[in-house]
């Protein structure tokens, strides 16, 4: 009788241990006031670290061993954050309520680019998900790009880096402002900076890769599907105009994921004019320009390892790849920041030199 009665605690005890580490599964799609789907919206349980991202069909689902009632938060940039509390698993329907003010203060409107205009730019895209802009690049060989090294990394929630991405998990679209109308062209090999130029993915600097394409997308002595990199004497000059070009397939403020390129104008700050914005600080790395008329984010997911151009004699020039803004999902945090770039100009010996090995 002692036996059973043994048992049976230990019998409830398990089934209460059980019953505590039950996981809750909420899954569902999150849609605007249209019930357009929306990716890149941020689901996390409230209090924890626990989160994850939209889809590019705004679909998203989440388990948790959390005990019930738990809190979840979605938010997004330009919406108003909402919370649903969930008592069990569920499959949830969720519209986004718009928030003009924040939108007008974060998001550049980009216009269209026409076709033809920036025949260079590419965009990048992980084999696990071809309809979704992953970064850009910049063309500047028959079988060469420039685009960012923090491209290639996989982050969690967290921001700490989880993997390397490889030329197995990254493909590229080119030729076509539509980014999904663009034919496509695996990677050979990426190459890193070395030395005093390593990345650094603590700093970010020295941000930038050279990628070698499986085969050529434009022909050897097409001057015009390339891109040339500023002198230094035009990146000089490029610091009296307030019309460089930015490039990119990035949230706006009207289409978090747009399907055509975009583009924008805003004027570089000067090294020393951006170290005295107190949020730069010693963030600020050399090699990095930054980009727009005040320290606030103009870059969003999608923009990085696009191009940055200056235009004086009817040709563009390349000065440097898009590097930092905000995550748009939300990031007031990073919104008084300048968005950055990483100059191309100190880094062409190297990449003169790894083209002609």
């Amino acid at each position: 009788m002692k036996i059973n009665k043994t048992l049976a605690f230990f019998l409830i005890l398990a089934m209460s241990a059980s019953s505590a580490l039950a996981q809750v599964t909420v899954s569902g799609t999150v849609v605007d006031n249209n019930d357009s789907p929306i990716p890149g919206v941020n689901v996390v349980i409230q209090g924890t670290t626990e989160g994850v991202q939209t889809d590019f069909d705004g679909n998203f689902s989440i388990a948790t061993i959390q005990r019930p009632p738990i809190v979840l938060v979605f938010s997004y940039i330009g919406a108003q954050s909402k919370l649903i509390t969930i008592k069990e698993n569920e499959i949830l329907y969720v519209r986004m309520e718009e928030e003009i003010k924040v939108l007008e203060e974060i998001y550049v409107v980009g216009d269209d680019a026409k076709a033809g205009e920036f025949p260079w730019t590419v965009s990048l895209k992980k084999y696990g998900n071809k309809r979704k802009i992953w970064c850009g690049g910049v063309v500047i060989g028959s079988r060469w790009l420039l685009s960012c090294a923090h491209c290639f990394q996989d982050r969690d929630n967290l921001g700490n880096v989880t993997s390397w991405l490889g030329k197995k998990d990254i493909f590229v679209s080119f030729g076509n402002i539509n980014h999904k109308k663009g034919r496509t062209v695996g990677i050979e090999k990426i190459f890193y900076p070395e030395g005093k130029q390593a990345y650094s993915a603590e700093s970010g600097e020295n941000d930038i890769v050279l990628i070698k394409l499986k085969k050529a997308i434009i022909k050897e002595r097409n001057s015009v599907k390339r891109i040339r990199v500023v002198s230094d004497i035009e990146l000089q000059n490029s610091y009296l105009t307030d019309k460089i070009t930015a490039v990119g397939w990035g949230s706006t403020k009207t289409e978090p994921a747009p399907l055509i390129l975009k583009k924008t104008t805003f004027p570089l700050k000067s090294f020393e004019e951006c170290r005295k914005e107190p949020s730069m600080g010693k963030s600020l790395k050399s090699n990095m320009i930054c980009f727009g008329d005040e320290p606030v984010n103009i870059f969003c997911p999608g923009d990085s390892g696009n191009g940055v151009f200056y235009n004086n004699t009817g040709a563009f020039k390349l000065i440097g790849l898009i590097t930092s803004g905000s995550k748009c999902i939300n990031d007031y945090s990073n919104n008084k920041r300048y968005s950055t770039l990483t100059s191309v100009l100190p880094y062409k010996p190297w990449i003169d030199k790894k083209m002609t090995q």
